[in-house]
């Protein structure tokens, strides 16, 4: 009885996508147990609203007819009808999870629709969808994250020829494994990616539980097997003291497109780890994207 009486009286903090999703940054809010009445506590983020950034959660099914679910967030000043240029953005782990959310907003700010799919493998969807891409890094994943793709082709909202890919860590990994695989992209972002899954850590555990014991697999899901495949211009950025993906993985790919006279530019960040802590060197890693995704593909203008 004691405890229920303290729950009854608990409160629920919660981030401020579930009352501002793309339009207001996070803020601390709460709301009793016994009914959802968010109630914001802070404000220390207050800045103009965003209310021009339109941002849904799309479905489609993949090559096998697997529904998939992602988050598309349109460019400002988007007309309906007019096709766009897409930002693909990978999130990592892969079980991790992309959401509506404000940071979802800053590249539709700079002209781009923002493609954001929860591939096989992403949180919130249950066990076997979180385990189905088991020893397949780069397969079935990959499949339904091009088939997402191609429904927003077919759907009319994005241009079949002006497409990046980007992300970090997995998404990374998945980055430089598409332009391995894949000509469609006109430049691409390996963000902390391991590109060489026998030297991407130092302890090989995760890897053993994701991708099973044989190196000769290893080997197969790396995408440095398939570098010379590699057309597309790719900017690669790490930090220079990662231990989730260690740098090494920076420099092979980079030597490797060196060799190989693909347009590249290689960024290590000073004291910055897998995630980083520097306000001031989050900020320059994302004005390099920015300036990256805009030297190989005009922004949209209404």
């Amino acid at each position: 009885m004691f405890l229920k009486s303290i729950v009854r009286k608990l409160y629920l903090l919660l981030p401020s996508f579930f009352a501002g999703i793309t339009t207001t940054p996070e803020e601390v809010y709460y709301t009793p147990l016994s009914s959802f009445e968010p109630q914001q506590l802070t404000h220390i983020q207050d800045v103009p609203s965003l209310e021009w950034l339109k941002s849904e959660v799309i479905q489609w099914k993949s090559f096998d007819g697997l529904e998939i679910e992602g988050i598309l967030t349109y460019p400002s000043g988007y007309k309906k009808g007019t096709k766009v240029p897409l930002v693909l953005w990978i999130h990592g782990g892969p079980a991790s999870v992309s959401h509506e959310g404000i940071y979802n907003s800053r590249l539709a700010s700079e002209g781009y629709a923002v493609f954001e799919p929860n591939y096989p493998g992403s949180l919130g969807y249950g066990k076997d969808f979180l385990r189905s891409n088991y020893k397949d890094f780069g397969g079935g994943d990959f499949k339904d994250i091009l088939s997402g793709v191609n429904f927003l082709i077919e759907e009319g909202i994005v241009s079949s020829e002006r497409i990046v890919i980007a992300g970090w860590s997995y998404g990374g990994f998945m980055s430089a494994w598409a332009v391995a695989h894949d000509q469609r992209f006109k430049a691409a972002i390996v963000g902390a990616g391991p590109t060489n899954w026998y030297s991407f850590r130092k302890n090989p555990v995760w890897l053993m539980n994701n991708m099973g014991y044989s190196f000769k697999d290893w080997y197969k899901a790396s995408p440095v097997r398939y570098v010379k495949n590699i057309k597309t211009p790719v900017l690669v950025q790490h930090g220079d003291k990662g231990k989730t993906v260690l740098p090494g993985n920076l420099i092979e790919l980079s030597y490797a497109l060196k060799r190989l006279d693909v347009p590249h530019k290689s960024i290590l960040y000073r004291g910055q780890g897998h995630d980083f802590t520097s306000p001031l060197s989050s900020l320059q890693m994302m004005s390099d994207r920015s300036e990256w995704m805009k030297s190989h593909i005009a922004p949209y203008k209404p």
